[in-house]
């Protein structure tokens, strides 16, 4: 990242202005892929979940045919969502307004007292609005967009060969996690991005590696973390890359021998982690200013996972989990030993910061593993809104 002077690029208003927030939900979040879920989370046709998307709300499900299909929550009559949470369908989607039903391809079926009603109504130009999914790896990806102006393969890019091969038949899932944070979602972004801090406040869960053993590649808009811990190039210490080394289990296609991505930062809201045993997905959802939602699903390797994934079928991910904020901890996160709340600590500390007039931004750590992936993802965030460094 020798081409970007390492300087902080977003002003303060950035993080804390609901202005700033609105023309980032329409420039950003509502032109973005983020991801859904599993393919295998919808087994059976009528299988459906709701899900976010920026400030939409979407509907993924299989279709009579068994393909999935994903639409926005959004009756072509008088606007009202359609459905809620996760559940099974019949051959309709019903408006629980007033009952227009849909088929499961988004098709308008009818309504009630149609001639007397809507003598003459073309039913044909009031199917669901559609919106696009990707399937990669086993994983689900959905865009607003019906057709995005940026196609989920230039989005991916060059990563198509770097996301770490699990096959998820293999995997046991862990419940999923929910978090609440009082702080902007850029803060807790330019946090798992910075490389800098974790020898420091995960001193006693991560315990590292120190700044110059990072390693952040830039990918498109894209970010990769390894580490260099131990003297190669790998997400796991030297220890851990010999038990991967024994394990048989497949490396990165297309990755130079013995490389290992530890993080991988989709841009603006999924990161992506991985190990030999496990692999974790969590997505940004800004809900205000200073409050995101995070949420994160996990699986480990069934014979081995050092995060302890459990045997819960998929479905307990359609549930919602209860919400974990750290105001009802019972324990300060710092002793904790969970580097996830040591960083939401961490976070809301700075955003609580940024309501002072004092508050300004230092000198950044220079290096590629340091703070400079800060003002890659600054840079992307000021693009998408035709601001200029």
């Amino acid at each position: 990242m020798s081409d970007l002077q390492t300087r902080q690029l977003l002003p303060v208003e950035a993080y804390r202005s609901p202005d700033w927030l609105e023309r980032e939900r329409q420039a950003i979040f509502s032109r973005a892929w983020s991801f859904a879920g599993l393919e295998s989370d919808l087994e059976a046709p009528g299988d459906y979940r709701v899900l976010p998307a920026g400030q939409a709300s979407l509907i993924l499900l299989r279709d009579q045919d068994g393909a999935l299909r994903a639409f926005h929550n959004i009756c072509r009559h008088r606007g009202t969502e359609l459905l809620e949470g996760c559940g099974k369908l019949g051959r309709t989607i019903v408006c629980p307004y007033h009952k227009w039903s849909y088929d499961l391809e988004g098709a308008l079926l009818g309504m009630p007292e149609q001639r007397a009603c809507f003598a003459g109504l073309d039913k044909a130009a009031l199917g669901l609005h559609r919106a696009a999914l990707a399937c990669f790896k086993g994983m689900v990806f959905l865009h607003p967009d019906a057709e995005p102006a940026v196609a989920f393969e230039d989005w991916i890019g060059a990563l198509q060969g770097s996301l770490w091969p699990h096959d998820f038949a293999e995997m046991s899932e862990a419940p999923p996690l929910l978090y609440e944070t009082r702080c902007n979602w850029k803060i807790f972004f330019e946090n798992v991005v910075d490389g800098y801090h974790l020898a420091f406040l995960h001193e006693n869960t991560l315990g590292g590696p120190k700044p110059l053993e990072n390693v952040w590649e830039r990918h498109g808009r894209h970010l990769v973390w390894y580490s260099t811990e131990g003297g190669g190039k790998s997400c796991l210490p030297a220890a851990a890359a010999e038990a991967l080394a024994q394990s048989g289990t497949t490396r990165i296609k297309g990755a130079e021998s013995g490389s290992y991505p530890g993080v991988i930062a989709l841009y603006p809201s999924t990161f992506i982690t991985a190990s030999p045993y496990e692999f974790a997905v969590s997505t940004l959802q800004p809900l205000g200013p200073a409050l995101t939602r995070i949420r994160t699903r996990g699986w480990g390797r069934r014979e081995r996972s050092w995060f302890g994934g459990s045997s819960a079928a998929s479905a307990q991910a359609q549930a919602e989990p209860e919400v974990i904020r750290l105001e009802d901890l019972d324990k300060h996160p710092m002793e904790s030993a969970d580097f996830m709340l040591e960083d939401l600590w961490i976070c809301e500390k700075i955003q609580r910061s940024i309501a002072s007039r004092f508050f300004s931004v230092g000198a950044l750590a220079e290096g590629p593993g340091c703070e400079s992936p800060l003002v890659w993802f600054q840079t992307q965030v000021l693009q998408d809104l035709g601001e200029t460094a």
